[in-house]
């Protein structure tokens, strides 16, 4: 699993994981001669972006320019020479679910986080899938079969069986898991990577290191971790403080942890060695146990653990957010923390980035910068699911530039500026300043 930012980014361009809880589809209508079902089912998430004014994978002002942005053509090509497989079946299901759902069912909740119905319905959610196996080359886990994922130390790697034993609780000391092997942890001044969404288990730098990570990027360098009375800002990491320090959510400061039974307002308030009760007392409280029942509070089941499916669960299965729930639709500078905002606006964190309001703002016009107002809300913001991507009028906020920019996705072939990640290229990858195709190297 890569970093919260890194599973956002692939969220817009790829189905998710689905949710047990999905209703029954409709049934599916018949695609039209000229067009795919892959293609069928784009056009539907557009034509249904557009009429609720809500995102689902890009914005756009027509369902045309839509279509332009998402590349479907090229997708699909690149997806049937790269080992993933569409189901027809599955694609019609998941187009006639977007057509009949409303406005609202279309940008659920899954726990604190929005999602969109191409996550929670478990067709929109696995009418993709990887076919290739042990040796066979590729670029990303998507291409892989079921219990296999993408590996190695060059673009491409190959698939490789998923090992049940490297997860944060059992590497040796001195090696950390990076979701598929246990490798040597990086020395002061070393590349690094955050390699576990969190970098609280994973620590790919040394004891009493930190991976700083580069403007954009997502490796960095092994430095110090900042001594007592520190500013800091990262609300997902224990390494940023020397232990037993946490960055303290209502400080910004590397201070003792809280302790048990006093007050909290971050994962992290309580150290390592318990948790902050988020939802219920509000209090530092022991960990749960594995077996325990759990919500996807961070951090709550402790360190090589995770909240899966409810049950604190041991390895590095994603986490389970919750239960999909629908929720009020809400208008111009209303409070959207816990509900959607109207067409043409954009729900926007403000003030503290330890505990921000939320309100729906108007949206940002290509071009325009689209990051929030200090590094502590982008931090947040990138928690709070695709709300993080959704703030532009046109395409999708690029939260590797620097600053955030809105940009409009160009299909593959185009022009671009950035070598590596670019959101300004549809397949998110630009290579000899042009957009490459999906599922290449960067």
């Amino acid at each position: 699993m890569r970093s919260f930012a890194l599973a956002l980014v692939l969220s817009l361009t790829a189905t998710l994981a689905a949710c047990a809880s999905t209703p029954a589809a409709p049934a599916p209508e018949p695609v039209p001669r000229d067009e795919s079902a892959f293609c069928a089912m784009r056009r539907a998430v557009c034509e249904r972006q557009i009429a609720c004014g809500v995102y689902l994978m890009t914005r756009a002002t027509s369902v045309e320019s839509c279509l332009g942005q998402l590349a479907c053509e090229a997708q699909e090509r690149a997806a049937r020479v790269s080992g993933v497989s569409l189901d027809e079946a599955k694609l019609l299901r998941c187009t006639a679910a977007l057509k009949a759902a409303s406005c609202a069912e279309l940008t659920p909740f899954e726990g604190p986080v929005e999602s969109s119905l191409l996550a929670t319905n478990d067709d929109c959610a696995t009418a993709l899938a990887g076919t290739r196996v042990a040796g066979e080359a590729c670029v990303l886990g998507s291409q892989c079969a079921e219990g296999f994922t993408c590996g190695g130390s060059a673009c491409p790697g190959t698939c490789r069986a998923k090992p049940a034993s490297c997860n944060p609780g059992v590497c040796p000391a001195g090696t950390f898991c990076d979701g598929l092997d246990c490798k040597v942890q990086a020395t002061r001044g070393a590349t690094c990577a955050l390699c576990g969404g969190d970098d609280v288990a994973c620590g790919s730098c040394e004891a009493g290191l930190f991976c700083q990570l580069r403007p954009g990027e997502f490796t960095g360098t092994c430095v110090d971790a900042k001594p007592a009375g520190s500013s800091c800002a990262d609300i997902t990491s224990f390494n940023e403080c020397a232990a037993p320090n946490v960055c303290l959510t209502d400080t910004s400061r590397c201070e003792a942890p809280r302790a048990l039974g006093e007050t909290c307002s971050g994962a992290l308030d309580c150290g390592r060695d318990a948790r902050c009760d988020l939802g219920g007392t509000g209090t530092c409280a022991p960990l749960l146990p594995l077996g325990a029942a759990c919500t996807n509070v961070f951090y709550a089941c402790g360190p090589g653990a995770s909240c899966v499916s409810g049950v604190c669960t041991r390895g590095g299965a994603p986490p389970s957010r919750g239960d999909v729930e629908v929720r009020a639709t809400v208008g111009a500078g209303e409070d959207c923390g816990r509900a959607n905002c109207g067409p043409n606006l954009a729900c926007r964190p403000h003030g503290d980035s330890q505990n921000p309001s939320w309100s729906c703002d108007p949206l940002v016009p290509a071009g325009g910068v689209c990051e929030p107002e200090s590094e502590g809300l982008k931090t947040f913001l990138m928690l709070a699911g695709k709300r993080a991507a959704a703030p532009c009028a046109e395409g999708v906020c690029d939260l590797f530039a620097s600053p955030w920019r809105c940009v409009v996705p160009q299909a593959p072939g185009a022009r671009c500026s950035r070598a590596g990640v670019d959101l300004a290229c549809a397949s998110g990858v630009c290579a000899n300043a042009r957009c490459a195709d999906f599922y290449a190297c960067r």
